[in-house]
């Protein structure tokens, strides 16, 4: 016979005398301190006040609010976060949507559907894809075989027939023929696409303002993208602004894209930086140099890392083992075996000594020592020493985070004692 039993965080599910532990999953705050005590199987994101949990008394899924309440039962074989109103749920391999009541805004008949986004939902059905808006109502029925990102944006989606994509907006007029092998997300106004053999760009509206004429291509960023040519010597990369016209000449190896005025470009075996005029920005010599992320590269030589400034100025020399982009003022660094953190002036804030980095919220950094997950504040104080087994991001608008508490495998619980 199969029981259950809650004990001091931890889950066991009994068959006979045997009893398996499961971790539980609850809630922190931004800070770190316990909000909802674990007490859920599995659990996600808070959205629009409400987050889906999976009960271990029903194995089925619900919603609870903040207070850890549950608003709506456990009903559901999954369940996703809600989105504008919202949220998807399935039941017997059919998918839908329920409103925050618990109601059956969309009906369950769904083969696969993505979130709502900009009012309308992607849905599958008999492998064909199309777009519903939130009263269930078919804006596009099902006909398209692919769906580039699941998600509507600016009212545009990328959707594919047989081997071809084209653009569709969410009024379900087509605005390109099917005809791109690959395409890319709109940047900097305009999105690259793939016809034949070659790259071109387009505009929002469809149309071919830069013809297929490139054997690669970059997506645009502060006005230029970069191209190649064909060239014997292999030296054939160069930048183009918006109107098709030659920016930069095609002499460089590779390049990264421009960012602030400065892009990396690789000639002779050699990174550097040129400006928008093709200026060389100081000495090419560096074995990499990445994109930029909030003003700042990762530069490379030989075997470290390090970075620079938007005017090509290295902040950190190459020093380190592995670093990652900069992202909300702050930069994973790896020394040794161990991460630490630096903030935009190169100043080492949190002495590597953690296996693992991640972001959390806008204020604090989850850091794994072990098995374990702590929670650092972005002035590198440890707020919540390692204890929980996992640590899953936290919604920006809820002020929640999901958190794995538990030890595995767990002791055998003692038999409860008989009244």
């Amino acid at each position: 016979m199969k029981h259950v039993r809650l004990l001091a965080g931890l889950f066991f599910v009994c068959t006979g005398s045997i009893c398996h532990a499961q971790v539980l999953w609850g809630f922190v705050d931004a800070k770190g301190k316990e909000a909802i005590s674990p007490r859920y199987t599995a659990a996600g994101h808070f959205s629009e006040g409400l987050a889906p949990v999976k009960f271990p008394t029903t194995g089925r899924w619900g919603f609870i609010n903040t207070k850890g309440v549950a608003v709506i039962p456990g009903r559901y074989d999954y369940a996703n976060s809600f989105s504008e109103g919202l949220a998807v749920t399935e039941w017997a391999g059919k998918y839908g949507f329920a409103d925050a009541a618990g109601r059956d805004a969309i009906d369950r008949k769904y083969d696969a559907a993505y979130d709502m986004r900009e009012g309308h939902a992607w849905v599958r059905t008999r492998g064909k894809w199309g777009l519903v808006n939130k009263l269930g109502k078919d804006v596009i029925p099902p006909k398209y075989d692919d769906v580039q990102g699941g998600y509507l944006s600016n009212g545009m989606t990328w959707v594919k027939q047989g081997s071809y994509w084209g653009l569709v907006n969410k009024e379900g007029r087509e605005l390109t023929a099917f005809r791109f092998k690959s395409v890319a997300d709109f940047s900097d106004g305009l999105a690259r696409v793939q016809t034949d053999s070659l790259y071109g760009y387009i505009n929002p509206a469809g149309e071919e303002v830069i013809p297929a004429k490139f054997p690669l291509a970059a997506d645009f960023s502060d006005g230029l993208a970069a191209v190649k040519q064909p060239a014997s010597d292999g030296i054939s990369w160069g930048f183009i602004d918006k109107t098709g016209k030659r920016a930069i000449g095609f002499k460089y190896e590779y390049t990264s894209k421009f960012s602030y005025g400065v892009a990396g470009v690789r000639l002779n075996g050699k990174w550097g930086f040129i400006d928008k005029g093709g200026k060389k920005l100081g000495k090419f010599e560096y074995d990499f140099v990445s994109d930029f992320s909030e003003g700042f590269c990762t530069i490379q030589q030989g075997a470290k890392w390090g970075f620079a400034d938007r005017t090509a100025r290295p902040i950190v020399p190459p020093k380190y083992e592995e670093v990652k982009e900069f992202s909300d003022g702050l930069a994973w660094v790896r020394s040794g075996d161990k991460w630490g953190m630096l903030d935009q002036t190169g100043r080492e804030i949190l002495v590597p000594k953690y296996d693992e980095l991640f972001a959390y919220s806008p204020d604090c950094i989850r850091a794994r020592i072990g098995h374990k997950w702590a929670i650092v504040d972005k002035v590198g104080n440890e707020l919540v020493a390692p204890k929980f087994d996992e640590v899953d991001m936290y919604s920006t608008a809820e002020g929640l985070a999901p958190v794995l508490v538990g030890v595995a495998p767990a002791a055998k619980p003692a038999p409860a004692k008989k009244k």
